[in-house]
């Protein structure tokens, strides 16, 4: 990820990722758009962690996002049979992609560093004005790997759904 750095009269301030800025809209397809929204991903959520400004966040207890995994494409609905008949007819229904991917994060404790993958089930929808996020669900892994990660909760309020909407906010504009 390159960073550019612009002269505001004698300060000199570091801005957002050039992969933002370079583009002029989002990627149309969901494939390229989503590599780009994962790419940039944990500098967004860092940002947005940094803003959150937790009490337990101190300089000896935080967390950092380190990276996104690889996007899967692959629906969990797909060829599910059942009684369910849509309210609205499918033709005036949105189309909404399922994207899955994994982030990384650090823990750093007084006298230990973590590091914690964590699951994410991402729902968008292409809009007239860009993408949408429709709904983010995640599941959390525990620094103590021999538990499971945590049951799937709805996480579009998060960090990275907040990161997320802020992405595909930039990349709108």
């Amino acid at each position: 990820m390159r960073y550019f750095l612009v002269g505001l009269g004698s300060a000199i301030a570091l801005l957002w990722p050039q992969s933002v800025y370079a583009q002029s809209s989002c990627p149309k397809p969901i494939k390229p758009l989503t590599e780009s929204l994962l790419s940039d991903l944990p500098g967004y959520a860092n940002r947005v962690l940094q803003r959150t400004k937790l009490p337990s966040r101190t300089q000896d207890n935080s967390t950092y996002f380190i990276l996104a995994g690889k996007p899967e494409f692959n629906p969990l609905t797909e060829n599910i049979q059942g009684d369910y008949t849509p309210a609205v007819p499918e033709a005036e229904t949105p189309q909404v992609e399922q994207v899955f991917f994994t982030t990384l994060e650090r823990q750093y404790g007084q006298k230990t560093v973590h590091s914690v993958e964590n699951y994410h089930w991402l729902f968008l929808t292409k809009m007239p004005q860009g993408w949408r996020m429709v709904f983010l669900y995640s599941r959390f892994g525990l620094p103590d790997k021999t538990h499971p990660p945590t049951p799937i909760q709805e996480t579009s309020n998060g960090i990275i759904g907040k990161a997320i909407q802020l992405w595909l906010r930039d990349c709108r504009f």
